[in-house]
């Protein structure tokens, strides 16, 4: 059907292949921006929008006050349908408030529009009215009798205008058509001040939906004094002397070749990386396009089949994520085909300044599809995934990912996301096949500072999907992004791995005193083999010891903790001490391993042991093993050595370095490794004071000894205090 534009949700385009054009970029760059920065980009992507402000320079240049224009348009409006009896005194009614040519024009055009509605019946039946007197008197036409009452409206008000036939891309187009008689079209140039002004009546008037041929009168503001590099893309002239320069040197070809944009691609100034119109999907039948955006706007999208003659809507074949201020629309066709993607966008508009409405919701760009492969994609549960701006500008954004499609060989996958401050946030993982049924014990959600870690341990190869839910502060929680996760290898457990119900998160007191984690960027530790490892640091505080325990996720009794941990800690530089703790886990199981600052609980650990250490489990202890930083500092020791020892063949030296001190008597004491006194050992250890820098503590196991317990003593003989212990070493025979 020529002369009617597409009903909204199966209508849209792109510029059409001549010279440079401001619609298209080359590349998409990748990288992950700063939340800071992408919040100040949103910000400023964010623009508050007067419908004068989506005008071109040329639009703009005519209509610099749009107040008398909205004042033409009520009067166009209100005119008495009386008048129409009588073509001349009808427009010498419409012009009269009018003080210039372009407002002449104006309250012509907009009268049109507002009483003359598409004749579908008559296109149906092969004779719809197409001129000028027949549309005044029965108020409906085509695309030629709109144009011929706006040629003749134009002569009796002395304005030069001049009528054009060609191809147009409308309801009936689709990118690469094969018969593009089916898509005549005319429309017209206005002269205002010397210069040629695209505009097309039909358009500006209404639209007709092709699924149900019916139309709808809807004032469309872009189709008055159109801009110029979409109208281009959309309509071209059969002969080249009818339209402007710009576009003599346009093939039909090329035209029909060229994505179809819409006329929101102006307003929400969007770039385009695919100069092709037809595009050809990969083996996988998929595709991504690309958008860049420079205002602020939210997007639809609407995949139809050219089996269907483009009428139904596949539905949730389509997704798309933005990544700071570009949209990737990833397709997945659902077989073999060719196909029309329709792109609409979205942008509020300030209500004291718009037209009519305030708000602005039409086509961005159609492209055709083509499928060649076989394979065969099912639908998504989502049209939307990622972070949209703004949740971002709320401050939700995931910090871990670029794109909400993950691809992983590893059954493990970990998704952060900043949270502000006073927000919180939950998650659910399901099946791509069950989306509405939650797998239970296979993600837990970590608290960290101005950030939440969500890790997810997948049961098998496939895809799943992963809803988040945020609340800025409501307490009300509402989902607002959708990620999807391709497993392609194999899960090491197909058992569930994760406790349900316990937030895992650094309580107040584990910043207040500096802590790091140095070893895990999580709070989940996996054993190996029951055996595994977790170092922290922190400035050195005097009496301020730490403390571990380590208890079944179910127990609150720590009866097994001390031989299920060797904790431990040492001096490094800049008074910066590192404490480690290494596990020995008999039973497979969950367990929590908790930090203690000053009696008070500062974090906790998700410990997975998925089989039992075999071996022997550490030494009972109630107090850590290592130096006493408290008395080493005291005395001004030193000893670079881990608190675990291996002994090769049961003798060993260690060296205890001395610091300006150096009137001090260390002993040294060899006892079971689970504290008891034995006899036998008395005679293991010595220690050697002959080096004025240093204390060598010589050491020689008895032979039936594997492990055992060195325990220092010492004194400043200066001032005659007594011998404290000041820390104890584990010894291993090896």
């Amino acid at each position: 059907m020529g002369g009617s534009q597409q009903s909204r949700h199966t209508a849209g385009g792109t510029d059409g292949g001549h010279g440079a054009n401001p619609y298209f970029i080359t590349s998409v760059k990748p990288g992950v921006q700063a939340m800071k920065n992408q919040r100040q980009l949103y910000r400023k992507m964010d623009k508050e929008m007067t419908l004068v402000d989506t005008f071109w320079e040329g639009k703009k240049s005519l209509m610099k006050d749009f107040e008398p224009f909205k004042l033409l348009d009520q009067h166009a409006i209100k005119t008495p349908s009386h008048l129409k009896g009588d073509m001349a005194d009808l427009v010498q009614h419409l012009i009269g408030p009018a003080k210039n040519p372009t407002q002449k024009y104006r309250v012509l055009f907009r009268w049109i529009a507002e009483n003359i509605a598409y004749d579908v019946v008559g296109l149906r039946a092969g004779a719809g009215v197409s001129t000028a007197q027949e549309a005044l008197q029965t108020g409906v036409a085509v695309c030629g009798g709109y144009v011929d009452l706006l040629k003749k409206f134009c002569e009796i008000a002395e304005l030069q205008f001049d009528s054009v036939n060609g191809y147009d891309k409308g309801a009936n187009y689709y990118v690469g058509h094969d018969n593009l008689d089916s898509c005549s079209h005319a429309w017209g140039l206005i002269y205002l001040g010397g210069k040629p002004f695209y505009c097309d009546p039909t358009w500006a008037a209404g639209n007709v939906s092709k699924s149900t041929n019916t139309y709808t009168k809807e004032w469309r503001e872009h189709w008055f004094l159109a801009e110029p590099n979409h109208f281009e893309n959309t309509h071209l002239p059969n002969d080249q002397s009818e339209t402007t320069s710009r576009q003599k040197d346009q093939s039909l070809e090329s035209w029909n070749l060229s994505p179809k944009i819409g006329p929101m691609m102006y307003v929400m100034k969007v770039s385009l990386t695919q100069r092709e119109g037809v595009l050809h999907a990969n083996e996988k039948n998929e595709i991504d396009i690309n958008l860049k955006m420079e205002v602020l706007g939210s997007i639809q999208h609407f995949l139809t089949s050219k089996s269907t003659d483009f009428k139904e809507d596949i539905g949730y074949q389509v997704m798309h994520f933005w990544k700071d201020n570009k949209i990737t629309l990833h397709v997945r066709l659902p077989g073999p085909g060719t196909y029309k993607l329709d792109v609409y966008a979205t942008k509020t508009l300030n209500a004291s300044t718009a037209s009519e409405g305030s708000e602005m919701h039409d086509k961005l760009v159609t492209y055709t599809i083509i499928g060649q492969s076989a394979k065969r994609n099912t639908p998504l549960n989502k049209r939307r995934f990622g972070s949209l701006p703004p949740d971002v500008l709320k401050g939700f954004a995931c910090v871990s990912h670029t794109k909400p499609i993950i691809e992983t060989s590893t059954e493990r996958v970990v998704i952060e996301y900043s949270c502000p401050k006073d927000g919180d946030l939950l998650a659910k993982l399901s099946t791509e096949n069950q989306p509405t049924v939650a797998l239970k014990n296979r993600m837990y959600h970590e608290r960290l500072k101005g950030k939440h870690a969500f890790h997810i341990h997948l049961p098998r190869a496939g895809w799943y999907y992963v809803y988040f839910h945020n609340d800025p502060k409501s307490g009300q929680y509402t989902q607002f992004a959708v990620f999807m996760i391709h497993f392609t290898g194999q899960s090491s457990d197909t058992n569930p791995v994760f406790p349900e119900g316990i937030k895992w998160n650094p309580l107040g007191i584990y910043y207040e005193s500096n802590v790091k984690c140095v070893s895990h960027k999580s709070s989940y530790i996996r054993l190996t083999k029951g055996e595994g490892s977790l170092a922290i640091t922190r400035p050195f505080q005097s009496n301020c010891p730490l403390k571990f325990t380590l208890n079944d996720i179910n127990s609150d009794k720590f009866q097994k903790s001390s031989q299920l941990i060797f904790a431990h800690s040492n001096f490094g530089k800049n008074d910066l001490e590192k404490s480690s703790v290494s596990l020995r886990i008999d039973e497979a199981g969950f367990y929590v391993l908790h930090l203690f600052i000053r009696q008070t609980l500062a974090m906790r650990w998700l410990v997975v042991c998925s089989k039992g250490y075999d071996g022997d489990l550490f030494p009972p202890s109630d107090d850590s093993w290592g130096p006493s930083w408290d008395d080493f500092k005291a005395l001004d020791l030193s000893m670079t050595c881990d608190a675990m020892v291996n002994i090769p063949n049961g003798q060993h030296t260690l060296k205890l370095a001395l610091g300006k001190k150096k009137n001090l008597t260390i002993v040294g004491k060899l006892v079971e490794a689970n504290g008891r006194e034995n006899l036998s050992y008395q005679k293991a250890v010595r220690v050697d004071d002959s080096d004025s820098k240093f204390r060598d503590i010589v050491i020689n196991l008895p032979d039936e000894v594997n492990e055992a317990c060195l325990e220092l003593y010492g004194c400043d003989k200066s001032n005659g205090n007594s011998f404290p212990r000041i820390g104890k070493w584990l010894l291993i025979r090896k």
